[in-house]
């Protein structure tokens, strides 16, 4: 079998590329001060795991803290950023608000009242918004439900255009499972929804930020 013949011209090539680049290394002062400074060298590993781990935990800009302070009682406003909402009542209801007649084939959903002005200047892209704040809170508020619904109060449209500076009425729901029992209360959980900047646009966006408080609600039946 007869040998390919050895290409001595992209050995040297690459081998003079591998030099360059070591050449080019061993040049950076920043290189230079951490081989000789032991600490600094440390201390450089130590920042490098440390954004390692909170970019592993969700980013910086994810990492809210948690705390809503005491319950709210119906009636009374927090204030997230963007928003100003109120919960006013709770209910379990058979139809969804806006319907005349029942077609849901049995299901209960818990639906919340809220009062709600929209703090911003826009009202194209704010319902959206508002609707990944809301929570339903379970297990203490150990854990969260997303609402599977957001409509206006007086027709159950899903059309939210919210106008600026202006208080409007919505409903908040979650559909019940049919083993679920009808509780007493509930406590509603709201994230506040605050002015950053786009990872996509890199210009000014509503993204959700730390928790804004909770409501406890009694519970009623219609």
């Amino acid at each position: 079998m007869t040998q390919k013949p050895v290409d001595l011209r992209a050995q040297t090539s690459s081998a003079h590329a591998a030099s360059s680049v070591h050449d080019a290394l061993e040049a950076q002062p920043y290189l230079k001060f951490l081989r000789t400074h032991r600490i600094a060298r440390w201390l450089g590993v130590t920042v490098l795991i440390g954004i390692a781990v909170v970019g592993f935990s969700g980013g910086f800009r994810s990492a809210t803290p948690t705390t809503t302070g005491e319950a709210k009682l119906p009636g009374t406003p927090l204030e997230l950023d963007a928003y100003t909402v109120t919960a006013l009542s709770a209910a379990v209801t058979a139809n969804m608000p806006g319907q005349t007649w029942n077609t849901n084939g049995g299901k209960r959903f818990l639906n919340v009242r809220i009062r709600v002005v929209n703090n911003s200047d826009s009202g194209s892209f704010m319902g959206p918004n508002l609707a990944s704040s809301l929570m339903l809170l379970g297990d203490g508020g150990a854990r969260e439900i997303k609402l599977d619904d957001l409509v206006w109060a007086d027709t159950g449209s899903r059309d939210l255009v919210m106008p600026p500076h202006l208080p409007v009425d919505l409903v908040a729901i979650w559909e019940l499972p049919p083993s679920v029992a009808v509780p007493a209360r509930v406590q509603i959980g709201a994230y506040k929804v605050v002015q950053g900047m786009s990872r996509i646009t890199l210009g000014p966006e509503w993204a959700r930020g730390p928790r804004g408080g909770f409501w406890r609600i009694p519970v009623g039946a219609q």
